[in-house]
């Protein structure tokens, strides 16, 4: 399990592919934390559509690119 809370997305692929190339084909996974309560404080009305609003273009390529990569999607 790779924790990529404090990792930039260049950071998250180079640990990736050290990951990758480390361990035999086993699955592992990717554990990327959202704090809700940060992300929305004080708001009212917050929505799933809302908040799916506020992931950028770029934020959804990239992880699109990356599950695609690494053939999980």
């Amino acid at each position: 399990m790779l924790g990529a809370t404090s990792h930039s997305p260049l950071s998250i692929e180079q640990e990736l592919k050290w990951i990758d190339d480390h361990v035999d084909g086993k699955p592992y996974g990717l554990d990327v934390l959202i704090p809700e309560n940060i992300s929305t404080a004080g708001e009212k009305d917050v929505t799933w559509k809302s908040l799916e609003r506020r992931i950028s273009p770029e934020h959804r390529a990239f992880t699109k690119n990356l599950l695609k990569k690494h053939a999980l999607s």
